[in-house]
């Protein structure tokens, strides 16, 4: 089973994500600041994918936990989601950019991780 960690600040993006992961047979675990992101990344060397939100009410965005992650680890799968364009392009960072506004942002999701 791959093992993804969703980094979010809102619970119920989090639980949406997790539900949607987990019934297509993902493994989910979760942080709810970038700070504990980058711990539990750190703690899961066996994770398969990273899925951040870009805006969340800390000091660093998505981006910058997506380029700390990139630079332990160049070759994991980072997807960045927001409700608009972040201003870091997700490609500068190495991460697939997904706007959670459009109606199929699941589908783009599910794809980006088949990458794996």
């Amino acid at each position: 089973m791959k093992k993804i960690l969703i980094i979010d600040d809102s619970p119920n993006n989090i639980m949406l994500l997790s539900e949607m992961l987990e019934e297509k047979g993902y493994e989910v675990i979760s942080a709810v600041n970038p700070e504990q992101g980058i711990l539990v990344f750190d703690n899961n060397p066996d994770l398969h994918a990273v899925v951040s939100d870009y805006d969340m009410q800390e000091k660093k965005t998505g981006a910058v936990v997506i380029r700390e992650i990139k630079a332990k680890n160049p070759n994991m799968l980072c997807v960045l989601m927001s409700m608009a364009d972040p201003p870091d392009k997700a490609s500068d960072v190495g991460a697939i950019f997904i706007c959670r506004f459009k109606s199929n942002a699941e589908e783009l999701l599910l794809e980006a991780l088949e990458q794996m």
